[in-house]
């Protein structure tokens, strides 16, 4: 009887596992398949036979061990796992046409007292996500830039007039351009935020590292919210040491930290 409802419990639970839409496998320390469902990539729903086999043989058709398989980071410390990887792959069995697939692929520890014995591998086909998201971020991008460079613009024309490149300015003209300009230049500063986000992601963010005067670029970050200090009948003063020494920094970048971490 406990055979029998062992046996019963192997099928359901094997039941479950086949009717998942995502690809589903055991392996071993050695990187054998203990079990695949049929979802899983290249099997074609057949499953059966594969057992045994070294999975970057059933799933990659490779002689070696992949070099981006979570599996291995997951079997050296313990942790769950991921990496992303784009295929091409035929549209149909007859057509010579291809397209594009994106799976994410997970790897999870199961564990043998503190040793990793096995590991569960998940692929997900992630491929109308991927493109929605890469989409969303190049319109972003591009809507970014587009912002930010009649705000340049205006900013250069602002400093223009400030600087009576068109004539006098009396007193009050002069502090209602200077908080406009304040204002623009806030504004891109809130831009260059967003485009970090993006550079940061393509793996294209880079510092422009420089000597700087760390009490300027406090001063710069107070001058530029000013104009919403105002708004709120907040009084900024500052008070800091005049003897700070010059550090290596990118000014930008620390104006706006400055500004996120008070604003």
């Amino acid at each position: 009887m406990l055979m029998e409802a062992a046996g019963n419990d192997r099928n359901y639970h094997e039941l479950i596992l086949n009717s998942i839409p995502n690809g589903i496998a055991l392996i071993d320390s050695e990187y054998r398949i203990k079990y695949a469902n049929p979802a899983m990539p290249r099997l074609r729903k057949k499953s059966c036979g594969i057992e045994g086999l070294f999975c970057y043989q059933a799933f990659d058709v490779k002689e070696t061990s992949c070099t981006d398989c979570p599996a291995t980071e997951t079997f050296r410390t313990g942790r769950v796992a991921h990496v992303t990887r784009c295929t091409v792959e035929p549209i149909s069995d007859r057509s010579k046409s291809t397209s594009y697939k994106v799976f994410k692929i997970s790897s999870f520890p199961v564990m043998n007292g503190k040793e990793v014995a096995q590991c569960v591998i998940s692929f997900r086909d992630i491929t109308d996500i991927y493109f929605l998201e890469r989409y969303k971020n190049e319109t972003m991008n591009m809507l970014a830039h587009d912002i930010r460079n009649p705000l340049l613009a205006a900013t250069q024309s602002l400093d223009n007039l400030i600087q009576g490149f068109y004539g006098e300015l009396d007193n009050k003209k002069s502090i209602v351009m200077s908080t406009t300009r304040d204002t623009c230049e806030l504004l891109i500063a809130m831009i260059d935020d967003l485009l970090d986000i993006y550079r940061h992601e393509a793996g294209q963010f880079e510092l422009s590292l420089a000597r700087i005067d760390l009490g300027q670029v406090i001063t710069k970050a107070v001058e530029m919210i000013q104009v919403l200090a105002k708004e709120r009948d907040i009084v900024l003063q500052i008070s800091m040491d005049v003897a700070i020494p010059l550090m290596m920094g990118d000014r930008q970048r620390l104006i706006r930290t400055v500004i996120n971490n008070n604003g």
